[in-house]
């Protein structure tokens, strides 16, 4: 999660390189924006969470939650397409990408008795905050104010980064 959630912090270069390399693409920003935490979601989906599922046999649950999520985007999409919005269709996916990969993680977790409540949140709060700061403010308050929170996040997973970072040490002293 910590890498995941920090890879967003790269948005500004990437919206200089679109604009720089791209400059016909630069109106479209906004719709990198909404899909740029789809990369978080699905890049945790896809290495931990389905993998956890297929390994405890659960591809039916993992089948029906990928349905939900299915669902939740064509709903969003019809919406978006009555309403003539890209923006909706595109909001819609990033959606429900989170929404299945939430629904995965929760079941996981009640599966190992394991609760992460704060993770949970600080899952869903720091996309969401992400996508309207640089939709709503500019750049250099945007980065600011996801920094400040991606920091706070930071601070309340440090007793399992210092866990993780005395594994790579130790596996570096054995080496």
């Amino acid at each position: 999660n910590c890498l995941l959630f920090g890879v967003l912090l790269f948005f500004p270069l990437l919206e200089w390189g679109i604009n720089f390399w791209l400059p016909k693409y630069s109106s479209h920003i906004s719709s990198v924006i909404i899909i740029l935490p789809v990369l978080v979601f699905e890049g945790k989906m896809q290495v931990l969470l389905s993998t956890y599922m297929k390994v405890l046999r659960k591809e039916k649950k993992l089948l029906a939650l990928n349905l939900v999520g299915l669902l939740c985007s064509l709903l969003f999409a019809a919406v978006g397409l009555l309403l003539n919005s890209l923006i909706l269709v595109v909001l819609g996916m990033t959606v429900s990408i989170a929404l299945r990969g939430y629904l995965v993680e929760n079941f996981l977790s009640r599966h190992f008795n394991v609760y992460l409540l704060k993770q949970e949140l600080f899952g869903l709060l720091l996309p969401a905050v992400f996508i309207l700061a640089f939709l709503k403010l500019g750049n250099l308050y945007a980065l600011g104010l996801y920094m400040m929170l991606y920091l706070m996040f930071l601070l309340f997973q440090r007793n399992d980064l210092q866990i993780f970072w005395h594994l790579l040490t130790v596996k570096e002293r054995k080496l």
